[in-house]
């Protein structure tokens, strides 16, 4: 699927699967069961500035394929046109792709 999908779609779709994950984290993992508690908890992990820190993170362990990384490399390539007020554009480049 990845060679086929344009770059802001993988976004797209990586972001909502990011959010997930996350979001089953905190209530299976984690116990929360409050929604405000859920959403506070949440941007710690969701985040631009988190995203491009556990990224570095993980790529550092060796973790993503070689597959994966090519697909990384593809979008961090997309120029976005989506901008939020609470980032700095490095980390979104790097949290997004």
């Amino acid at each position: 699927m990845s060679n086929r999908v344009d770059e802001g779609v993988l976004a797209y779709l990586g972001k909502a699967i990011w959010t997930l994950l996350v979001r089953e984290y905190l209530v299976e993992e984690k116990s929360i069961d409050k929604l405000e508690d859920l959403q506070k908890e949440s941007l710690k992990y969701i985040g631009v500035k988190a995203q491009s820190s556990i990224f570095i993170e993980l790529l550092g362990n060796r973790f993503f394929t070689s597959e994966e990384i090519e697909v990384y490399k593809r979008g961090r390539n997309f120029q976005s046109v989506v901008q939020s007020k609470n980032f700095d554009f490095q980390s979104y480049r790097v949290s997004t792709r």
